[in-house]
């Protein structure tokens, strides 16, 4: 990161969980500017393992658990504990609870 791009997020929403957070990430102060967009306008085939968030930023584009670890990693202040937290576990760890969590989002919104 680190350029002139804002980080470009493109998220499900018509999801009341994914709104949720969304919501608290614009809240939340940033290293970086964000922008986000419906998962509707991305126009590349989406992930087949699991619906994704999808985060492109100058560096490339990320899904599952490696899209939210961006993220995170792009909070400052308190909130960046949450990067922390989670940057100890393995990336396939993260990306099995991510689908886990996006399999039943409907149900926790």
């Amino acid at each position: 990161m680190g350029n002139d791009m804002p980080i470009q997020v493109y998220y499900d929403d018509t999801c009341a969980f994914c709104r949720f957070w969304v919501q608290w990430l614009k809240k939340s102060p940033s290293k970086e500017p964000v922008v986000f967009y419906s998962l509707n306008l991305w126009r590349e085939p989406l992930p087949q393992k699991c619906e994704s968030v999808i985060v492109v930023t100058s560096e490339g584009v990320y899904q599952y658990g490696k899209a939210v670890m961006v993220l995170l990693r792009n909070l400052k202040g308190w909130r960046k504990m949450f990067f922390y937290l989670s940057a100890w576990l393995p990336l396939s760890w993260l990306n099995k609870l991510y689908c886990w969590i996006a399999k039943h989002r409907y149900w926790w919104g």
